[in-house]
């Protein structure tokens, strides 16, 4: 055999899929030859094999060649198998619909939901080196996590630590009024503030996109440097991004704050789901509230603290550091016996920002994560029972296929290429979906105060391209197996019904059933759970009437006199009180879902504190006839009284917790409560009433107490932000009167907010709300899903035995007789789905208590009525999908059913 010869031969035998071992013995062989011709014609070994290493041409150049053919021949094939996939898909439209539909919405919910735990649990923060950031806090002799500080404890810590490269300290973002001076100013708007120490910026490693952060320098002095970075969102929004920003002025609580730097695109500080649109120096604190005297207050804990830990210091090492320091600072600052107090440090990674909306959605988020994946589960074995019963349909032309030489490699191969397409056509639509749908969720989810940047980002492009080819592989395998398991030679008889290979196809789809209500049966159990919670939480007494009770937040501006405040709020109780319709009003430092402060350490008399207990408690500051405008019923003793002001003994009402925590079943009216020792301001008990919520209708209720307003300093005025009114009629009726009266009592005093307790109430179950409604539309998604499924198997069951059906017909058999006959086939399907899904659906419930217990109320992971409500569903879903199909049957002519073939 001549090399050219030979070559051609290696090329056409190993032009696809072969491994490279085989390659390298076949070119050995034929090497062999050539020598052994070489030595036969008289040649010494050496020049024998010189000559057929220059005959054959270079055997790496040969194997190169062969290798590049087979690739071009692979990706010829990979063309060829795409363009009949397109033609195949062309040829039936609406099944290309149908398919690529369900799995958009499978592969974008999946999408959307991981671009929201990309952001809020994956990220790291747009800055320089974010793996060096971590949060200081500190637990206190109970063992009780704390992480604010005050602004003198932060000074001391940024400047005598030794383990920090850079420390800063920062505030929560908060709404404020401001308005812009100059050309096109005086209009007063909302803007988000976050003060930020002078080290804010170089600690993060951020400078200005245009202009100068804030340094060191502009937080050195109380109140001498009103100065701003806008963020670059703000600048884009309100200022449409004026070039000469620089050296523009707004005025903030009488205040002339100068711009002199933006933020970088995309960034939005330490905490992520906040987004500020200006940070202002910490020292400027004082100039923006009511209270000025919070800046160096030593007992005002309302900073966060980060830093950036030094190369060669662990955080095990900087906690130890932190927590001597600590102890030092407390002493300095609180004085000598807080200083004995033992604190221990805790120094956490920040890399992904502050988590407080990381522990909040933790759970919540992995709950959806494993809701959409499952809903993505029975999409594929949908589409899997769809594109199974096309090749089952399919088989005449995969027959022939085989007869004219396809192997089952390449049978194969054109299945999971229309099917992977297919998954691909729907994942570029389920990114469109996501755009949308994460916005939706977030909108769900959370406050709508939280501001996440949900664009397409390479980790989200990433995770769309990977679910799309595993969606695609995954359903695309059902059909293949199919193929290879089916006699092809009866498919090519001319009566391919009662052949072999498609009552195999039946019993397949038949499982792949099974595994559709199997899987359904789980997400309507999760979708139950949530559904059982949210009822049990609308069925909670909250302990107040939320009907007509309209909730006002004041603000007071900066620099009004807190003794002043008294007289007032007392002015707009009179005022709110003569307007038509209102019965009641009252003003308190909060109500239902905020407003609680926490006091203590507090002691009760008489009673012997544990060790170790707990003494801190909840307190609110109220005015007289809060209680009867809350609805809250006075059980013992009286309400607080005008006469309850400074001249006489402090007063104080508890409610029933707190009773009988301290009390047992003897009468509290009398005795007294008192901060560290009862001889010390004490507080005399006039009164108990019914326990009512505070935070949440899920929580336990605390231990809690009420301090009249006129009794507290002049100072601790400045705490009272809400008035309540209770209304005869719908309260948002008088909403735009009330406002009017308390805007016009006095410049110092405006309405930042107006809302309702019903509406309070009900935003407090956004969360457990949107768990059941997602949970619940996800699942009615996969009931359609699987009731298609069932209806599909049926119509084919129907069609496949209209023979048997017309000879019993024939027979005498009844119409009822056979439409029981083809329902009982739809029944026993869903009965096998739900023995595989409920054990399942209990299983997993086990495996999730943890995560579902802190985000259902009053349910277990098992729930009887759950259950039996899943089971009488997905019966009725069979019974809908299945009577159609029967009723044809039961319709069907005997002697046309005899003469069908």
């Amino acid at each position: 055999m001549s090399i050219k010869k030979a070559v051609s031969r290696l090329i056409k035998r190993f032009g696809i899929g072969h491994s490279s071992i085989e390659l390298d013995e076949e070119l050995e062989f034929h090497l062999e030859k050539e020598i052994e011709q070489n030595l036969a014609a008289g040649m010494s070994p050496h020049e024998a094999r010189r000559r057929a290493l220059i005959s054959f041409g270079g055997v790496q150049q040969t194997r190169e060649s062969i290798r590049q053919l087979y690739w071009l021949r692979l990706w010829d094939r990979l063309l060829q198998d795409l363009g009949y996939a397109l033609r195949m898909m062309r040829k039936n439209p609406l099944f290309t619909a149908i398919v690529v539909g369900v799995l958009t919405i499978g592969i974008g919910a999946n999408t959307a939901i991981f671009s929201i735990i990309d952001v809020v649990l994956l990220k790291m923060l747009p800055i320089r080196n974010p793996e060096q950031l971590v949060s200081l806090g500190y637990h206190d002799e109970r063992g009780k996590l704390f992480s604010d500080f005050s602004y003198p404890a932060f000074q001391r810590i940024r400047d005598r630590n030794e383990v920090f490269a850079g420390v800063f300290a920062a505030q929560n973002q908060t709404s404020l009024r401001i308005t812009f001076t100059g050309r096109g100013g005086e209009q007063n708007e909302p803007a988000t503030i976050k003060l930020v120490s002078g080290t804010y910026f170089p600690v993060l490693g951020v400078d200005a996109v245009l202009g100068r952060t804030l340094t060191p320098e502009d937080d050195t002095v109380a109140g001498a440097h009103p100065l701003a970075v806008i963020s670059y969102g703000y600048w884009k929004r309100r200022l449409t991004l004026d070039p000469q920003v620089l050296g523009k002025t707004f005025a903030a609580n009488q205040t002339i704050f100068t711009i002199v730097g933006v933020a970088p695109p995309g960034f939005f500080g330490e905490t992520v789901g906040e987004a500020p649109d200006m940070w202002l120096p910490l020292a400027m604190k004082d100039q923006l509230e009511s209270d000025d005297t919070t800046l160096n207050s030593a007992n005002t804990f309302w900073l966060d603290i980060l830093g950036r830990l030094k190369p060669d210091i662990s955080p095990a090492r900087a906690a130890a550091a932190m927590t001597v320091l600590l102890k030092e600072v407390n002493g300095e600052t609180m004085g000598p016996k807080a200083g004995r107090m033992e604190l221990r440090a805790q120094v956490k990674p920040a890399s992904k920002g502050l988590d407080v909306l990381r522990q909040r959605f933790f759970h919540p988020l992995r709950i959806l994560m494993a809701v959409v994946g499952l809903v993505l589960l029975v999409a594929c074995v949908s589409v899997a029972s769809l594109l199974t019963a096309r090749a089952v349909a399919r088989q005449k032309e995969i027959a022939v296929r085989v007869t004219l030489g396809a192997s089952n490699r390449r049978l194969v191969q054109q299945l999971l290429t229309e099917s992977i397409l297919l998954a691909s056509m729907s994942g570029l639509l389920g990114l469109l979906l996501t755009w949308w749908m994460g916005r939706a969720l977030t909108a769900f989810l959370f406050d709508r105060d939280v501001a996440l940047n949900l664009g397409l980002n390479n980790q989200v492009l990433l995770f769309t391209i990977v679910v799309s080819i595993l969606t695609g592989t995954v359903f695309g395998l059902a059909p293949a197996v199919q193929v290879l398991r089916s006699n092809l030679v009866n498919s090519l008889k001319d009566d391919p019904v009662g052949s072999g290979g498609l009552k195999r196809g039946l019993g397949f789809r038949r499982a792949l059933v099974v595994a559709q209500i199997a899987l359904c049966m789980l997400l309507v159990m999760t979708a139950g759970l949530f559904v059982r919670s949210l009822q049990k939480l609308n069925n909670i007494d909250p302990g107040f009437n939320k009907e007509n009770l309209l909730l006002v937040t004041m603000e007071p501006q900066a620099g009004v006199d807190s003794a002043h405040l008294k007289s007032i709020f007392q002015e707009v109780l009179d005022k709110c009180r003569d307007l038509p319709g209102v019965r009641s009003c009252s003003v308190s430092l909060g109500s239902f879902g905020d407003g609680a402060i926490t006091m203590g350490p507090m002691v009760a008399e008489g009673y012997i504190p544990k060790p170790g207990e707990d003494a801190t408690l909840e307190a609110d500051v109220i005015s007289p006839g809060f209680f009867t405008t809350m609805g809250i019923p006075v059980l013992l003793g009286r309400d607080f009284r005008p006469q309850d002001d400074s001249a006489i003994p402090k007063v104080v009402i508890i409610n029933e917790t707190l009773a009988r925590y301290y009390f047992g079943n003897s009468s509290p009216l009398g005795k007294h409560l008192g901060w560290g020792r009862i001889d010390r301001r004490p507080l005399e008990i006039v009164g108990v009433v019914k326990d009512s919520k505070y935070g949440n209708l899920g929580e336990q209720t605390p231990r809690f107490f009420y301090l009249p307003f006129l009794q507290q300093a002049d100072s601790f005025a400045g705490v009272i932000r809400l008035l309540e009114v209770r209304t005869m009629a719908d309260p948002g009726m008088v909403a735009a009167e009330v406002r009017d009266k308390v805007n016009s009592t006095t410049s110092s005093l405006q309405v930042q907010k107006i809302n309702t307790m019903m509406i309070q109430v009900q935003d407090s179950l956004r969360q457990q709300s949107m768990l059941a409604r997602l949970a619940s539309s996800f699942g009615l998604f996969a009931l359609l899903l699987a009731s298609m499924g069932l209806y599909g198997i049926m119509s084919h069951a129907v069609t496949r035995r209209t023979n048997e059906i017309g000879i019993r017909m024939a027979l005498g058999a009844q119409r009822s007789q056979i439409l029981w006959m083809m329902l009982r086939e739809a029944l026993l399907l869903v009965a096998v789905g739900m023995i595989v899904g409920i054990p399942a659906a209990l299983a997993c419930t086990r495996l999730a208590s943890s995560l579902i217990s802190g985000l259902v109320f009053g349910v277990k992971a098992i729930e009887p009525n759950v259950i039996l409500a899943s089971v009488l569903i997905l019966g009725l879903v069979a019974l809908l999908a299945g009577y159609a199909p029967a009723r044809r049957a039961a319709r069907i002519s005997p002697l046309q059913a005899i003469r069908h073939e």
